[in-house]
């Protein structure tokens, strides 16, 4: 994944909300914890920044949002069935920042999130969407949602289990998290100068997020100059935003691959191209010397045989490995061996569409 220094995000003033995040969580300063605050954020401001997070370690995420939830009590709800999305929409989810769906039902999710995305204008609230899982889920249409995968971020919770063991954060940074939210100003249009520069450079949905985004970062800044500073979105704003974005661990809408899948290729790679591991097919030396086998999987990952199967058939259908006989010529009992494809070489974890959003320099 190609990354930015993250200096201009560092210099902007939303990153002082890292700080305060960060000692109410009781862990140190984490890309998926801070987006989940911005989505909080883009709730209240009824411009919402919907998400889904693949965790490798759900457990822990789950309790993260849970706590970032509290920051504004009462704001998000958890949408489990038809029913309890039908009670929000007759109430115009009033006073709603989050919806969020903690159970894995692709189907109601994307109908829910299609209405939502029709709703966004007729409503006078329109909260932002989450989703956490363990695993693997498909996107709902092409809604734009951040799509992020936990265990391919740079996190450091150590002090996770000390935090979370009494279930409380730091009420003084949860009060000031609070009261900059609350102060944010509800579907705000700050002009933005140098858009005409951004044309082309991305899909519509994800020049959405660019620009929801940008009102956020705006918005929070005049919060914390206690509207001093000037009313457009300026250069600074857009650069921390940029920042931001390429530097996120996403799960493109184009690739249908789990988190769990690239870590296998990232354990299997390092096995077969370290030391002495060779293992060639005469029928195909032109192919080099690094073929390994799902026995070979197994033994590396310490993954069961089906799940080291499963993986295996995702990675080649993602093209990152080549398998030595086609999927429908297989016969059973048949050994067959695997090659990562020409080319690719860690990290494997995704291209991050927003890599085309060009530098506008910084005022």
């Amino acid at each position: 994944m190609t990354t930015v220094s993250p200096n201009a995000l560092q210099r902007h003033p939303i990153y002082r909300l890292t700080n305060d995040l960060a000692s109410f969580l009781g862990i140190d300063r984490d890309y998926i914890a801070f987006v989940e605050l911005i989505s909080l954020a883009a709730g209240r401001m009824a411009i919402p920044i919907n998400l889904d997070v693949e965790s490798d370690q759900s457990a822990v995420d789950l309790a993260i949002a849970d706590r970032i939830a509290t920051i504004v009590p009462g704001k998000t709800v958890p949408i489990d069935t038809y029913k309890s999305f039908l009670t929000e929409e007759k109430q115009n989810f009033t006073d709603r920042y989050v919806l969020w769906f903690r159970r894995n039902y692709p189907r109601m999710h994307q109908d829910l999130v299609a209405f939502m995305a029709r709703a966004t204008d007729s409503l006078e609230s329109a909260p932002s969407i989450w989703r956490i899982c363990p695993s693997f889920v498909e996107p709902s249409t092409d809604i734009p949602t951040l799509r992020l995968i936990a265990c391919s971020a740079e996190r450091k919770l150590g002090g996770f289990a000390a935090s979370f063991a009494s279930a409380v954060g730091s009420q003084i940074h949860r009060q000031r998290l609070m009261e900059v939210i609350e102060t944010l100003c509800p579907r705000t249009n700050y002009p933005f100068a140098f858009r005409d520069r951004l044309a082309g450079t991305l899909s519509p949905s994800s020049m959405l997020i660019v620009e929801r985004l940008l009102q956020v970062f705006t918005n929070v800044r005049r919060v914390l100059t206690e509207f001093r500073s000037v009313g457009v979105v300026t250069s600074d704003d857009y650069e921390a935003v940029r920042t931001l974005l390429v530097n996120l661990p996403l799960l493109p809408m184009d690739r249908v691959i789990s988190a769990s899948a690239i870590k296998t290729a990232g354990i299997i790679y390092a096995h077969v191209y370290a030391g002495d591991y060779q293992l060639a097919l005469p029928d195909r030396s032109g192919e080099g010397h690094h073929w390994f086998t799902r026995n070979h999987t197994v033994k590396w990952t310490q993954l069961g045989y089906t799940t080291a199967k499963k993986h295996l058939d995702a990675l080649v259908d993602d093209g990152l490995v080549v398998a030595s006989v086609d999927r429908n010529n297989r016969e059973h009992g048949r050994i067959i061996h695997y090659r990562f494809a020409d080319s690719r070489a860690p990290p494997f974890g995704w291209s991050n569409p927003f890599t085309a959003l060009p530098e506008i320099g910084v005022n």
